[in-house]
């Protein structure tokens, strides 16, 4: 009798198996949620992801659960050592007193351990006595469970949710869910600090090229255009707030990284915007021969936009020639395609709901619109470079001809460029077969009642990307 009841202490304190008092009730997400992440895979999914992107980005991602972990609080040595980095880790962040509060759900290796004391939420152990702990007991299902959290509240709110609930089957990597309007609450701020501080620098720095040269910019006053981005970033930013509920995953595999972005929209104006932008697809087969930058859009003035920029640099010709451009210019939706022929360069622009009829036009011979052609006929319009995007040359002269390009774009597109040797398209058929190429495909889907984003990248075209973003 003595031997059975020391067996059944042993396996008591190795959590092998229920213990009695534990309730194991599933519970529900807080109300106060900020957003629920799952690592699937653990360290390997971690360690896949981040391995693509080169050593710019090393100490930005972890690569262990351990380190998602203590990036919110530190575990006492003897649990940390016994933290598995081989299952399914679970965040959750909820709204604190001073900030967010984080708790975490990890398999755990409790066999022999025993530092173990009573107490915790729901009839739970405390390991070490930690108040801020609970280890779960394994079961024949489940493998012991270690549930942290920043504070002794967020663990017990947590917990019920975290180690109980049943969640859905998922594949290797990173699942993030918003609940409500708590991804548009979270980005709105950052995009609208980010924009502000991008702005600020944009005009400190075109000031200082005013103030050490005598001459005027050759390419127009950029302050035009830099007014006119402020106005769509503002719009933009004010478009995030009607995003809803969001899910975003992050996964890895032998042709590269995935990311897909899938966010609720009720009618909003938002909705209409990308409805507009739906109705105005650029097709490939439409794009001429020669095109070095083509983008579909539901309507642009671009004689104003040229006149505001160009100032003083239009004479009375080049004005009338502008303006002959713009009558003929195709109203409503339309393909606009700008590169170079055996004939010269052009600008060809085709109205969406009208294929046939096609507006074909000489760059206006201005100075300053010469120079622009220049950089844009002749080449791709962007270049990675120093961590700058800037205008240049690239190897090919044509979006359409591009082999590289070919692989990647195709059926309806809503835009598409090529940098040197990797290409970013757009579709608005999310679930068209792509090919392995060398670039990064990006697709955009607006339905009824969502949209959605995917962006695949093979590994060897993420470094020079990452090292653009992180400049800015």
């Amino acid at each position: 009798m003595k031997r059975l009841v020391l067996l059944a202490l042993a396996s008591l304190l190795a959590c092998g198996d229920d213990a009695p008092t534990v309730d194991r009730t599933p519970g529900v997400a807080p109300t106060d949620t900020r957003f629920e992440l799952r690592v699937v895979g653990g360290d390997r999914t971690l360690r896949g992801l981040a391995e693509p992107f080169g050593p710019e980005v090393d100490g930005l991602f972890a690569t262990t659960v351990l380190d998602v972990i203590e990036r919110a609080l530190a575990l006492p040595a003897p649990v940390r050592e016994r933290v598995r980095g081989d299952g399914e880790l679970r965040v959750l962040a909820t709204d604190g007193a001073d900030g967010l509060d984080f708790a975490f759900a990890v398999p755990f290796d409790a066999r022999g351990f025993e530092t173990l004391e009573a107490g915790g939420p729901r009839g739970t152990w405390r390991p070490g006595g930690a108040a801020n702990l609970a280890l779960v007991p394994a079961t024949p299902d489940s493998p012991a469970t270690l549930v942290a959290a920043t504070t002794t509240e967020a663990l017990a709110e947590a917990l019920p949710y975290l180690a109980f609930a049943r969640f859905e089957p998922l594949p290797a990597g990173l699942h993030v869910r918003f609940p409500g309007r708590r991804f548009a609450e979270d980005l709105r701020p950052v995009l609208a600090r980010a924009a502000r501080e991008q702005l600020q620098r944009a005009r400190q720095s075109l000031a200082a090229e005013r103030a050490r040269r005598d001459e005027a910019p050759p390419l127009g006053d950029p302050e035009v255009v830099l007014a006119r981005v402020e106005a769509f970033v503002d719009r933009l930013v004010g478009h995030v707030s009607d995003l809803g509920p969001t899910e975003l995953t992050f996964t890895h595999d032998a042709t590269g990284v995935h990311l897909r972005l899938r966010s609720t929209l009720e009618d909003s104006p938002t909705r209409d915007a990308l409805a507009a932008w739906s109705a105005s697809p650029l097709d490939a087969t439409q794009v001429p021969q020669g095109s070095a930058l083509a983008i579909a859009v539901p309507s642009i003035e671009l004689a104003p936009l040229v006149e505001a920029m160009a100032g003083e640099r239009l004479d009375a010709d080049a004005r009338e020639s502008l303006a002959s451009f713009a009558r003929a210019w195709p109203e409503g939706a339309r393909t606009v395609a700008l590169g170079r022929s055996e004939a010269g360069r052009f600008v060809r622009a085709r109205a969406v709901d009208a294929p046939g009829d096609e507006v074909v036009a000489p760059l206006v011979e201005a100075p300053f619109v010469r120079a622009w052609a220049e950089r844009l006929a002749d080449g791709a319009p962007l270049r990675l470079h120093s961590r700058e995007l800037a205008l240049g040359d690239a190897p090919t002269s044509s979006l359409a001809d591009d082999p590289d390009l070919a692989r990647l774009w195709r059926g309806p597109a809503r835009f598409a460029l090529y940098a040197d040797a990797f290409a970013v398209a757009g579709w608005l058929a999310p679930d068209a077969p792509r090919r392995d190429g060398s670039g990064v495909v990006l697709r955009m889907l607006d339905g009824n009642d969502a949209i959605e984003i995917t962006i695949d990248a093979p590994a060897d075209a993420l470094p020079p990307w990452v090292a653009l973003l992180s400049g800015l």
